[in-house]
């Protein structure tokens, strides 16, 4: 994981795709939904890691969050820093009204804040049943 996300060997997205594939299929969804990443992180590593892997995986996907500016990245907080963490997401698109289940996709899972703050931006339409995945914990 360190190599594909830190190191840019982007080539080890497809290490997982069958797994991720099988995983995410299984839960029946309308919409995937990866963690987004803010604009200079994205540019200076290339790409979005999450989305790299969904596209090895040849999973559709909707980029439904975007990151607030300023943000500075979890891999460089510690646990009590990422716990206490402001809110690092906002809706970049509406979603359809039709759309009853979102799943959250995340690379790496380590206090769960990720997961909490992306989901926590589609609590206001409580007809949408929100699940998580995360590749490695």
């Amino acid at each position: 994981m360190h190599r594909f996300k830190f190191l840019g060997d982007i080539q080890l997205a497809g290490t997982f795709s069958k797994d991720l594939r099988k995983a995410i299929l299984r839960q029946k969804v309308d919409i995937v939904c990866p963690i987004p990443l803010s604009e200079e992180r994205k540019n200076i590593r290339g790409y979005n890691q999450v989305e790299e892997l969904l596209k090895a995986a040849n999973i559709p996907y909707q980029l439904l969050l975007a990151k607030n500016e300023n943000v500075s990245p979890q891999s460089e907080k510690s646990r009590v820093e990422r716990l206490s963490m402001v809110q690092p997401f906002h809706l970049a698109k509406e979603i359809n009204s039709d759309v009853r289940t979102l799943l959250i996709v995340d690379d790496v899972y380590t206090t769960g804040r990720t997961i909490l703050h992306a989901a926590s931006c589609f609590w206001t339409n409580p007809k949408i049943k929100i699940t998580t995945l995360t590749l490695a914990r």
